[in-house]
């Protein structure tokens, strides 16, 4: 039985990235993971996260985004999701580094690393069962949720779309919306409104790529049934087929106009409904699952 453990830097599921990419991946294999031949870990208690000696003898597998935390004589997977901010002193030092982006891997990854270099997307979490239910209305509620740091890169696009006379529910933490963030209430308020818009600037900002998002925020939206409307990233477009189950903006007027669009009802149902199927197809916590342990496999024999 091959032995994992997971050994972040944030514990419990406390920041986004963490939950989404490995804790909740993680919980999944601690139910299932015999049936993969998996024995894995919940999170390392915090007691032993810097004893290399204990985790080296206790596993054969370490998984982490720990800076540096990097203990010699064993196989080591370092989850980077789509952060510019390393070095390649560090990061040389692992057996392979996942990334959450085909574009972070291809940009910032395999020039430092080579061959090492792997992509994992985000899996969903969401619950099956809650998908919005679509109805008639005269002019259709919006939804943007982010990170309380993200709101002022994309204020200009929220601001028309309330000037334009839209209701915009803006889920966001530490008072920067009208709807705070939490984990327990932000899926049932999302699925309140119609359409979901994920607006984004292009190109490097404060020392983020932000070409190098994930597309995770999308595939939430995907998941619940309500219709998205995004700027044309690299990993949007990816999961975005436009018209058939999503839409993609490249400015504030045509952000706009798709809202207006995706006011008829059918075709919101139908965009929503693709978007739905498609997601749980590639998205769910059991594919994602799957990728992370044919991963420690491939490693396994590589050393072998």
């Amino acid at each position: 039985m091959l032995r994992v453990c997971w050994v972040p830097m944030n514990y419990k599921g406390s920041s986004a990235s963490i939950r989404i990419t490995i804790w909740n991946i993680s919980q999944y294999l601690s139910k299932v993971g015999s049936n993969y031949g998996v024995s894995v870990s919940d999170f390392v208690e915090e007691k032993y996260s810097e004893d290399v000696d204990y985790l080296a003898e206790k596993y054969d597998i370490l998984v982490t985004n720990k800076m540096g935390y990097c203990p010699k004589n064993k196989i080591k997977i370092r989850f980077i999701d789509d952060s510019i901010n390393f070095t390649k002193e560090c990061i040389s030092r692992y057996d392979a580094v996942v990334s959450t982006s085909n574009y972070h891997s291809q940009n910032y990854m395999r020039p430092v690393v080579g061959d090492k270099a792997f992509v994992i997307e985000e899996a969903l979490e969401t619950p099956i069962e809650l998908c919005k239910i679509h109805s008639d209305v005269e002019k259709p509620r919006i939804v943007w949720c982010g990170s309380s740091g993200n709101v002022t890169y994309v204020q200009d696009v929220l601001d028309k779309i309330k000037s334009a006379g839209y209701n915009l529910d803006i889920i966001a933490g530490k008072g920067y919306g009208n709807v705070e963030w939490s984990l327990e209430t932000v899926w049932d308020n999302i699925v309140k409104n119609d359409i979901a818009i994920v607006p984004s600037i292009r190109g490097i900002r404060d020392g983020f790529d932000f070409e190098a998002k994930t597309s995770g925020r999308i595939a939430m939206y995907m998941a619940l049934g309500v219709p998205v409307i995004a700027t044309p990233l690299p990993s949007a477009m990816e999961i975005i087929s436009p018209g058939i189950n999503g839409c993609f903006a490249n400015s504030i007027e045509e952000f706009l106009e798709l809202i207006n669009v995706l006011s008829n009802k059918k075709l919101r149902i139908a965009v929503s409904d693709n978007a739905r199927e498609m997601i749980y197809q590639n998205h769910s916590v059991e594919f994602i699952a799957n990728q992370w342990v044919n991963l420690f496999n491939k490693l396994l024999k590589a050393v072998r």
